[in-house]
């Protein structure tokens, strides 16, 4: 599985990056604990992505959440090789603005990897 490190003024863990999909089956990558807990399971650090299903989304891209629990999150993936440094677009939702940032080559063959080894 993909390791990386996710810091900020809140959490500094290291961390698995696991994908999987919104009831739109849009993309979406969660991030876990490598470290297992008490109850034996790896414990849920962050959700990378959001959903915003009324806003156009370029192919090989997710919206990234960089605000509140998450400020940080962008510059954290770009250095993990899981994102490329330029947003393909920008959404508002709420209060804050979401980036449509693309998937690297690497993250998308970690991607089709992680979905035949996983069954989803």
């Amino acid at each position: 599985m993909k390791t990386i490190r996710f810091k900020n003024e809140l959490i500094d863990e290291e961390c698995y990056v696991i994908p999987g999909t919104y009831g739109n089956n849009r993309l979406a990558l969660r991030l876990v604990g490598v470290t297992i807990d008490h109850y034996g399971m790896n414990p849920p650090i962050a959700t990378a992505t959001v959903n915003i299903p009324h806003a156009e989304l370029p192919p090989n891209c997710v919206f990234i959440k960089d605000w509140s629990e998450n400020k940080g999150m962008v510059e954290c993936l770009i250095d993990a090789n899981i994102i490329n440094p330029v947003p393909q677009g920008r959404v508002t939702t709420g209060f804050v603005v979401a980036g449509a940032y693309e998937l690297t080559a690497e993250m998308i063959e970690y991607i089709k990897n992680y979905k035949r080894s996983h069954d989803i």
